[in-house]
């Protein structure tokens, strides 16, 4: 299985490429932007779709926002 690091700004944690984020980040995301990352994911049927690259890049941007501060 393929691993890629945490996209949060400094974070280097090893994360599966099943997942976008390591688990302390993912937890750190508001839950409307998980539920977004999810429902525009549709079991795989998303990825790749502008839907689906917009909505994790919005889940990155607020973690990014938050560990800014």
């Amino acid at each position: 299985m393929s691993e890629h690091p945490c996209p949060i700004r400094g974070c280097a944690v090893p994360v599966p490429g099943r997942m976008l984020t390591c688990r302390w980040h993912w937890r750190m995301m508001p839950q409307h932007l998980r539920q977004n990352i999810w429902a525009s994911w549709r079991d795989g049927k998303g990825r790749g779709s502008l839907a689906h690259y917009r909505a994790c890049e919005a889940g990155i941007a607020a973690v990014n926002s938050k560990a800014a501060r």
